[in-house]
């Protein structure tokens, strides 16, 4: 799950592969854009009552408009 928060827009977009039906969250192999609020909290409050750790994401470094990773 990643999740993204746009503070010029206040908006918050998620990509994720889970999906809440009737109450029961499912891991459909696929990948969802979600970017309303009352579908995204549900599934991240799940994520996170896992163990997961959330972490701010740091955009990478570019040359030449190619993303790069010192590993």
């Amino acid at each position: 799950m990643v999740i993204r928060y746009q503070p010029n827009r206040n908006k918050w977009v998620v990509y994720t592969t889970l999906r809440q039906v009737d109450g029961v969250i499912h891991n459909t192999k696929r990948i969802n854009r979600l970017s309303v609020e009352k579908e995204i909290i549900p599934l991240a409050e799940a994520v996170i009552q896992t163990g997961a750790i959330l972490e701010e994401w740091i955009p990478k470094a570019q040359l030449q408009g190619e993303n790069y990773d010192l590993g």
